[in-house]
């Protein structure tokens, strides 16, 4: 059972995964380079404003995608762990079951 200590909504993993998916599509959206945007474009025009909002639009777009196909990956991948963890303790409880079996089949030719 999972601790109650134990935080899944810990909001560094949360930064972590958005920085490692969205570095990938536009780097200057990761989460360390979000302050520095006002600064960098004060002296944009409106449209150049208006194509940096463009970019951005599609690049979320492409992040929700990208996104949905971590969350897919990474609940296979849990649910694999999920299936060799019980493959595992079946195998020990038929490796012990055929020890106990042997032994008693041991005693009871030598009774």
């Amino acid at each position: 059972m999972v601790s109650d200590e134990y935080q899944f909504s810990d909001p560094e993993t949360g930064i972590k995964i958005y920085d490692f998916l969205m570095g990938r599509i536009l780097p200057e959206l990761v989460s360390s380079e979000l302050p520095l945007l006002p600064e960098r474009y004060k002296d944009e025009t409106p449209e150049e404003r208006q194509a940096r909002a463009e970019r951005y639009e599609a690049a979320f777009q492409e992040y929700d995608k990208a996104y949905g196909e971590f969350l897919t990956r990474f609940l296979a991948g849990v649910s694999q762990l999920k299936k060799d963890a019980f493959r595992s303790a079946e195998a020990d409880q038929a490796k012990y079951e055929t020890k106990a079996l042997t032994a008693l089949e041991s005693q009871m030719s030598n009774a």
